[in-house]
Order: C-alpha cells, then sequence, then structure tokens
C-alpha cells in the first residue's frame, strides 16, 4: 500500500512540473504573436525574404519560433542572454577574479548570474536600439518598415524588446527551478518544433499540390531520419574510464567507471557559432544595404555566398567546441576531485598525471566531437534546398535530440530522487 503512494506521489510530482512546464511555454509562445509597436509588418516580412540571406534568416527565424518574421517582441529571444553567458563563461575560464567567484559555491554562483543579467540587459539595449535604426534607414521611399519613424518609435522598441527579453529570462529561470529540464535550453527547443510544425505542414501540402517531387520527398525525409538516428547515437554514447577505490575495502575489489560523453562539449557549440555567424551577416547586410552607402552588388554576393557560409560555420564550431568542453570538462578540477576522495585511474599517478590524462582524453574526445557536430550542421547545406520553407538546418536537430534525450534524464531523476526520500531505496 506504501509503495502505491509512493509512486502516486512520485507521479504527482513529476506531472505537476511537466504541467507548470507547458503552462510557462504556452504563455511564451502567446507573446511571440504581439508584434512590436509602429511596424508595417507586410512591409517587413517582404523585406526581409528579398534582402537577406535566405538561409540564415530562415535558421534565426526558426530559433526565435517564427518570432522574427512577424516582427515581435520576441524577436531578440534568449539571443542576447545567451551571448552574455558566453561571455561570463569564457571569464570564469580565464579570468581570476571570476575563476575565484566560480569556487565559492552558491554565493559565487550568485554573483556570476547577477553579471550574466547585467551584461544580458547592455546587449538588449545596444541590439534592440541597433534594430530600430535599422528599420528606419532601411525604409524605402514608396514602401516604409516604420510608420511613424522617430525617437519615440526607437525608445518604444528598446523599452519592448527590453522587457520581453527580461520576461524571457524570467521564464527560463522559472522552468529550470520548478519545472522539467534547463528553462533556456527548453524554450529554444519549443521555438524550434514550432517553427518545424508549420514548415511540416507546409511540405505536406508542397507534395500534394505537386511542387515537391515524391522521390525528393522520401530523400528528404529518409536524411532527417538518419541524421536524427545518428545523433540520437552520438549523444547517448559515452567514454568509460576506470577508477580505484584503494582506500575504501567494500569498494575496493569491485570494478568502477567513470563515464564521459563522446560528444563532450554537447549540442551548444553549432548554436552558438550559427548566432555568433548569423549577427556578423546581420550586420553586414544592414550595412550592405543602407541607400547611402552604394556599395557595388560585388560585396553582397560575396556575403550569399554558400560555400563560404558554410566554410566559416564549420571553423566556428570546431572552435566553441574546444571552448566548451573545456568549461564542462575540467581536467584539473576532476583530477583535484580524484585525488581528494582517495580515488584514482588505474596506472596513472594521481594529481598532475591525472590531470594530463584527462586533458589528452578531452582533446581526443572533442577533435572527434567537433568533427561529427560540424558534419551533422553541414549535411543539410550540401544537400537540401536552403531557401525553401522545408528546409531545416543540422544545428536544430542537434538541439531537438539534445533537449529531448535531457528532458527524459531530468524525468528519470525527479522519479530517483523522489524515491529516495521515500525511503523506496533504503535497505
Amino acid at each position: 500500500m506504501n509503495s502505491i503512494f509512493n509512486n502516486m506521489k512520485t507521479f504527482k510530482d513529476v506531472m505537476s512540473r511537466i504541467s507548470f512546464t507547458f503552462f510557462i511555454v504556452c504563455l511564451y509562445r502567446f507573446a511571440v504573436f504581439v508584434p512590436i509597436a509602429g511596424i508595417d509588418l507586410t512591409a517587413v516580412s517582404s523585406f526581409l525574404e528579398t534582402k537577406f540571406n535566405a538561409k540564415f534568416f530562415s535558421i534565426f527565424n526558426s530559433f526565435s519560433g517564427r518570432a522574427l518574421e512577424r516582427m515581435s517582441i520576441m524577436s531578440l529571444g534568449l539571443a542576447p542572454y545567451i551571448s552574455a553567458s558566453i561571455v561570463i563563461q569564457l571569464l570564469t575560464s580565464s579570468v581570476p577574479k571570476f575563476r575565484e567567484l566560480k569556487k565559492d559555491g552558491p554565493s559565487g554562483q550568485a554573483k556570476i548570474k547577477q553579471y550574466t543579467r547585467y551584461l544580458t540587459l547592455l546587449l538588449v539595449i545596444l541590439q534592440s536600439y541597433s534594430l530600430s535604426l535599422f528599420l528606419e534607414y532601411s525604409s524605402e521611399a514608396n514602401n516604409p518598415l516604420v510608420m511613424y519613424p522617430g525617437y519615440f518609435f526607437r525608445i518604444s522598441t528598446v523599452l519592448s524588446l527590453m522587457g520581453s527579453t527580461l520576461l524571457v529570462m524570467w521564464f527560463a529561470e522559472q522552468i529550470t527551478a520548478r519545472g522539467i529540464g534547463n528553462g533556456s535550453s527548453m524554450l529554444i527547443f519549443v521555438n524550434i518544433i514550432s517553427a518545424s510544425f508549420i514548415g511540416s505542414i507546409n511540405f505536406i501540402g508542397m507534395i500534394f499540390k505537386g511542387h515537391v517531387s515524391l522521390p525528393y520527398a522520401l530523400f528528404y525525409i529518409a536524411l532527417i531520419c538518419t541524421l536524427l538516428l545518428i545523433v540520437v547515437i552520438f549523444e547517448s554514447a559515452m567514454r568509460v574510464v576506470p577508477i580505484q577505490f584503494p582506500n575504501n575495502r567494500m569498494m575496493m575489489n569491485k570494478n568502477h567507471e567513470m563515464p564521459v560523453k563522446l560528444n563532450v562539449s554537447g549540442v551548444l557549440p553549432p548554436m552558438f557559432a550559427q548566432m555568433f555567424l548569423g549577427f556578423i551577416i546581420f550586420g553586414l547586410n544592414s550595412l550592405l544595404n543602407l541607400s547611402f552607402l552604394n556599395l557595388s552588388d560585388s560585396y553582397k554576393n560575396l556575403l550569399h555566398n554558400n560555400n563560404l557560409n558554410i566554410a566559416l560555420k564549420a571553423i566556428m564550431i570546431m572552435f566553441f567546441a574546444f571552448v566548451y568542453a573545456t568549461m564542462t570538462f575540467n581536467p584539473e578540477e576532476v583530477a583535484d576531485n580524484l585525488k581528494k576522495n582517495g580515488v584514482f585511474v588505474p596506472g596513472v599517478r594521481p594529481g598532475e598525471k591525472t590531470k594530463q590524462f584527462f586533458t589528452k582524453l578531452i582533446t581526443h574526445l572533442t577533435v572527434f566531437g567537433s568533427v561529427y557536430l560540424v558534419s551533422i550542421s553541414i549535411i543539410p547545406d550540401f544537400l537540401l534546398d536552403k531557401s525553401s520553407d522545408i528546409y531545416i538546418n543540422g544545428t536544430s536537430l542537434l538541439i531537438i535530440v539534445g533537449v529531448t534525450l535531457e528532458f527524459f534524464s531530468h524525468v528519470h531523476s525527479h522519479i530517483s530522487s523522489n524515491k529516495m526520500k521515500t525511503g523506496k531505496f533504503r535497505r
């Protein structure tokens, strides 16, 4: 009877967290449909489709859940927060003051979180004001993007985007604390799924109308399924490191292992690379489309060169893979923790030798993982039509699989945690 009661309590807690996550997601998706005041949505939509690199517009539009094409108050979404988080994480790895904060425990983590918020606020103000200026200066006499340009429009745009970004940050924090999974990842996942769902409906419609041939449709579906399967396999794969407990008699005669993910850096490097490259292209596009500059079309054609974009994306993914691997797995910290707990790797001396062992291991895994991330990210760029509504990029597939696996992992951990609290695992 107690077992049934405990199982019901566990199920109720997990369902409560899932329901809360769903509620926050619904509020967020509702806000995506609220446009920035003073914008001619038809003119903006036409401008973005004709003047911008279609591939990068579709990718950013996907990450924002199609908020960008609607010029919604959620157009920036989590981009400023993610950018600020990357900068702060880099500082915690390289600047002694931030490194000390990281080691200070909860108080240090609270300060790091506060610095991240301040930097996010600064980035939102800069990006939103730049966006308002861009919309004003990109307007044409016969097709204005902004109905009432001027300081009032700029200030209202900054306030709208700043308020919405702070709201999204709060949503993400609430999901992390009271829901299931990482809030930021979950909201990006929902955006991609939402955009992909609309793209799938369009895809089915194009098949029935004869705009897409059946062989191409089957090839498209087979490619997506194959990539999804590869991502699931690689994201679940582990490199097992044997460890021993020499000072613990109960543990000494047992075989123990320390699992390390094959893809140490996770699925975030492609997203960081995509966002960073996208911001560069967005900024250059903004300059090239300003009428008073009178730049030749050769510069615009270079910016839209597919092979150049793919090469730059591959380089940035590999760079962010190595940067993020050092953040998620610090060989020095791992070696120190093993030494403090009296644990060692067979055949490797504790301390400096263990640090060197893990540094070499992480370097090899990151090289392998970065090649895998680059391959998944650029294969659709070569094989699929980037300008089509049905195009889905490899970065989105990585995020979909990564967040899905993370979601089920969190559900399992909550169930296990509740069982331990109710005494199910007590002997």
